[in-house]
């Protein structure tokens, strides 16, 4: 699992193999407020190509977290990123981008 620290909070990202096709991603934000929306993706790479899996929503707590299963023809040496450049709004107006934390497989 990796997590990246910065100034409005951190950034985690969870990649597990579900079988010989398929990985389990997980991702969470925590920041200081609550969200009006968050644009959030992950970026999944192997030898068989790439892939993006859009996490994308509504208001938050501040505190978030998901969880999808993504068919990739094979589970093994998966390398994932959160995506640079995703990131939640604020109430405040503020917008936190994450540290784009790495995970593989």
């Amino acid at each position: 699992m990796g997590t990246v620290k910065g100034p409005c909070g951190t950034s985690t990202l969870l990649l597990a193999r579900n079988g010989p096709e398929a990985v389990r991603i997980g991702t969470a934000f925590r920041v200081y407020a609550p969200t009006l929306w968050h644009v959030w993706n992950v970026s999944l790479v192997n030898s068989y190509g790439g892939w993006n899996e859009n996490f994308d929503g509504g208001p938050t707590t501040g505190t978030w977290d998901a969880t999808h299963e993504k068919y990739i023809r094979s589970s093994h040496g998966v390398s994932a990123q959160v995506t640079p450049g995703s990131y939640a709004t604020l109430v405040n107006g503020a917008v936190c981008f994450s540290g784009g934390p790495t995970a593989g497989s």
